[in-house]
């Protein structure tokens, strides 16, 4: 026994010492050895250069030049810190701390945690706001933390300010799985006209596959403060889902268009992404828009609104290509759901913010979209369409020939 406690010691002391000296090893071919993967996981407007690793037994240092090539991108940047922190090429030092496993510390089992500060190259250097932990599990599960100090930016009449703002992203490996959040203690945007504030914000991004196809929504949630009233409680999901992995990358490709190019006319919008909405509308999928709220003036309050849309595959483009008869296409041969419930306290509390709020309430009702809910507490709403035809909370609506 005694000889197997011993045997079992020295293993255990020869893998806390020469672990580390392997993980160090490996985490350097990892930086020196695979610049070309690496520079093909930045976007195009990076360039990776002069990477350099100073290997120790249980730590070590990297670091590496990122020059921003995009005169564009090079110019928000400026905008963002200042012109003075960057030279003609605008380049960002990474400077980071490698712990080797396969303990970090003493609780955390991992083959290597990464530290990383990131400084200005110019003529004064200047450490950014922002820092970067990585952990590498044993499993090569990646976990990514970042942390981004207090601040504001200043743009034109408007000012955007942030308190303990981190961002989690999560890589398993050989899986396209995305998990990434997103929190911050309070995100505001202060002007002259309608400020908002949001505390406590929380956004959750997942995409996962099952049996196949492309699963994704984004979950967030929130106090909002508008208008310096008392705060709204408000939980929002957009998803899509059903989805052929092969319109994943058409997808993104459109919201980044749609993100980063907003003074784009929608004539040229929709011609550069006309090839992406083919392959989208090719085969079925869905949205779905899912949102609650409550007030905190009003305990108990709760308004619940969800839509959900599900596309049909469109066999026959529209030709000339026109994006309102293809939704019209996908949509006929789909199914769709809408819905809201919101109770009588919720409605008090929203007529007390706005009193137009009963007057909008009183043409929903006129117009039998609205109804009471059988308890007496609120009101409801439902509505589906399917097979060309709508039900409205319950009741039948007849549609145009040409809307069939």
């Amino acid at each position: 026994m005694r000889k197997l406690i011993l045997t079992l010691g020295v293993i255990l002391i020869a893998v806390a010492l020469l672990g580390p000296f392997a993980t160090g090893k490996m985490a350097e071919s990892a930086v020196m050895d695979n610049q070309a993967e690496t520079q093909a996981s930045l976007p195009p407007w990076l360039e990776l250069v002069e990477p350099a690793f100073e290997r120790g037994w249980f730590s070590s240092r990297a670091s590496a030049r990122v020059i921003i090539t995009d005169p564009q991108v090079r110019d928000r940047v400026r905008g963002f810190l200042g012109a003075d922190q960057f030279g003609d090429q605008p380049a960002v030092i990474l400077d980071s701390v490698v712990t080797h496993g396969p303990l970090i510390g003493l609780l955390t089992p991992g083959f290597a945690e990464v530290r990383t500060q990131f400084l200005t190259e110019g003529d004064a250097e200047t450490t950014l706001p922002v820092r970067l932990k990585t952990l590498v599990g044993l499993g090569g599960t990646v976990t990514m933390d970042w942390m981004l100090d207090n601040g504001s930016y200043d743009a034109d009449t408007t000012k955007l300010l942030w308190q303990d703002v981190t961002a989690r992203h999560v890589v398993r490996p050989n899986s396209s799985d995305i998990d990434l959040g997103i929190a911050a203690s309070q995100f505001a945007i202060d002007r002259e006209v309608d400020p908002v504030s949001v505390n406590e914000l929380n956004i959750d991004w997942n995409s996962n596959r099952i049996d196949g196809r492309v699963f994704s929504e984004v979950r967030t949630t929130g106090s909002l403060i508008a208008d310096e009233q008392e705060p709204i409680n408000l939980g929002l999901t957009l998803g899509i889902g059903n989805l052929n992995p092969n319109a994943v990358a058409p997808v993104m490709r459109i919201l980044q268009l749609m993100a980063n190019n907003p003074e784009m006319p929608a004539p040229v919008k929709l011609k550069v992404i006309e090839s992406d909405l083919k392959t989208l509308f090719s085969d079925e999928f869905s949205l779905v828009i899912d949102q609650n709220m409550s007030a905190d003036e009003a305990p108990g309050s709760v308004m619940q609104t969800r839509a959900e849309v599900n596309f049909a595959a469109v066999e026959a483009m529209p030709e000339p290509f026109d994006v309102n008869r293809l939704v019209e296409r996908a949509t006929r041969g789909g199914q769709s759901t809408a819905s809201m419930v919101v109770n009588q306290t919720m409605f008090e509390a929203l007529q007390a913010r706005d009193p137009l709020t009963q007057q909008w309430f009183l043409q929903l009702q006129g117009l039998g979209a609205l109804i009471p809910e059988e308890n007496g507490d609120g009101y409801v709403m439902q509505m589906d369409y399917a097979d060309a035809l709508i039900t409205l909370n319950g009741i039948p609506i007849p549609l145009p020939p040409e809307a069939r």
